[in-house]
């Protein structure tokens, strides 16, 4: 019974599982219509969650990833780069079809909180884009100003 409750919470408490109830949760409260708050929620939850998720599902599914959880450090980056360019392109929507301030603001923070947990990542990246000559070090400096300053104003100018 101890293992079936663990693995109830587990599942219930994953991240796409809880921005889905807060996408909602903000969307309807975001809209003095419900129905149309939560569309926004919903739609929100569509590139901040569902389709994050998915492209796990789809790894696992594959073979490329180990479990739903990604337990497998080394399978993490591309997974969460893929959900940062989902969530990017949800705001792009949200921007394009009016949505409310709050549900803009939420989805930034998804960004924002994807990019800081990928930073360690883009360290290393950046390490090995110029120990392999890739890149100079001058072209990593300018990409890793730029993502938190791009992320950081968009943030600031949905809210």
């Amino acid at each position: 019974m101890k293992h079936l409750v663990a693995r109830v919470i587990t599942e219930v408490g994953t991240p796409a599982v809880i921005l889905v109830g807060v996408l909602l949760a903000i969307g309807a409260h975001s809209d003095r219509s419900l129905a149309s708050g939560l569309g926004w929620g919903l739609l929100a939850a569509v590139f901040g969650a569902v389709v994050p998720y998915g492209v796990i599902l789809f790894g696992v599914h594959r073979g490329t990833l180990g479990d739903h959880h990604i337990v497998d450090r080394a399978q993490r980056i591309r997974p969460l780069l893929q959900g940062l360019v989902s969530v990017a392109v949800g705001i792009g929507v949200l921007v394009a079809v009016g949505a409310p301030r709050e549900v803009l603001a939420a989805t930034g923070a998804i960004l924002s909180a994807g990019a800081v947990t990928t930073w360690v990542v883009a360290v290393a990246v950046g390490w090995s884009r110029v120990e392999l000559r890739e890149h100079t070090v001058w072209q990593v400096i300018a990409g890793s100003v730029m993502g938190p300053v791009v992320t950081g104003s968009v943030f600031v100018l949905c809210r």
